[in-house]
């Protein structure tokens, strides 16, 4: 008999049903992922399916599948052993990450912020710098099915869109997809840079100083990926001198951003506390990743498993 571990919460309530479905009920227990470090039902689990803490994993002598409830886990990749399947969430969170970089976008561009800065104060009082969208190409550094997701609505914007990802192939609806070592033709393109990269080693700072003044002059970055890709000190200069006209940030590096970052009083800047992912439909999207995961984990067929993790590459 497979024993499985789940994550306790609402975030999990579209598995726990599939789960005792294929395994029976008593091959299953919900726990907090955060409290399990030592636990007997941790040493005969199989299975895992939430955000296990990695220094519980060696607690784990049995575990043969982790499935993991974040689309980034690139950390956790050193702690799991070979042998062990690691698989993320990617594709779960597509359509609220699209949804958030557009809210990013139009707050900076609608100055949305301002507003709310006037309306807490009893103020009525317009805004300058408006901009509007339609025409501008927006550059998607990390075009895979969360690209693709922004990509729809800033199409349905009136935008250009040009992608850019590890394995470029055409994709109807940009213009140019363009590969890693075509980083700076890219970014002299993107009047609007989204970020969705992972953070991993080869992701880490590759927007430096150099690579934010390829940039068209006061482009908007939006960043939805981790902070980790983004020099925070070059960032920071460069909106406020205004050669990078504003930034919607839901990752940031340090994070959490601490009390009286710079960050937090930059001009221009809207930060969010990484929950761009977050939406309704959540538990019933990783509820069918993890239907499809377990029926091809049982029935032997691994390698027909979704969201493998490259250990290589991170994700």
């Amino acid at each position: 008999m497979v024993r499985a571990l789940i994550k306790r919460g609402s975030v999990c309530d579209g598995v726990i049903g599939v789960l005792k479905d294929r395994l029976g009920a008593d091959a299953v227990c919900m726990v907090d992922l955060g409290e399990v470090h030592g636990t007997a039902a941790l040493a005969e689990a199989e299975v895992v399916i939430g955000t296990l803490p990695k220094e519980a994993i060696g607690d784990a002598p049995k575990l043969r599948w982790l499935q993991m409830g974040s689309a980034g886990v690139n950390s956790w990749i050193p702690h799991v052993p070979e042998g062990v399947i690691l698989t993320s969430a990617v594709g779960v969170y597509d359509e609220a990450m699209a949804d958030h970089v557009f809210g990013l976008l139009l707050g900076l561009t609608r100055r949305i912020g301002e507003a709310q800065d006037r309306q807490r104060e009893g103020r009525w009082r317009g805004a300058e710098g408006c901009l509007e969208l339609a025409g501008m190409t927006m550059g998607i550094m990390g075009y895979g099915s969360i690209g693709r997701s922004v990509a729809r609505r800033a199409r349905a914007f009136g935008m250009r869109v040009v992608g850019l990802r590890r394995r470029p192939e055409p994709d109807a609806l940009a213009e140019a997809v363009y590969g890693m070592e075509e980083l700076d033709a890219f970014l002299a393109r993107s009047e609007v840079l989204v970020v969705i990269l992972p953070g991993t080693d080869h992701t880490r700072g590759k927007l430096d100083e150099r690579a934010l003044g390829l940039l068209p002059e006061s482009a908007l970055i939006v960043n939805v990926g981790r902070g980790s890709t983004i020099r925070t000190d070059a960032l920071v200069a460069m909106l406020a001198s205004g050669r990078v006209g504003g930034a919607g940030l839901d990752v940031t590096d340090p994070e959490p951003l601490p009390e009286g970052h710079a960050l937090w009083t930059t001009p221009n800047t809207l930060i969010t506390a990484h929950y761009g992912g977050q939406s309704q439909s959540y538990p019933e999207r990783f509820g069918e990743l993890v239907a499809h995961n377990l029926d091809c984990f049982l029935s032997g067929r691994v390698e027909a498993m979704r969201n493998r993790v490259d250990r290589v590459w991170g994700y």
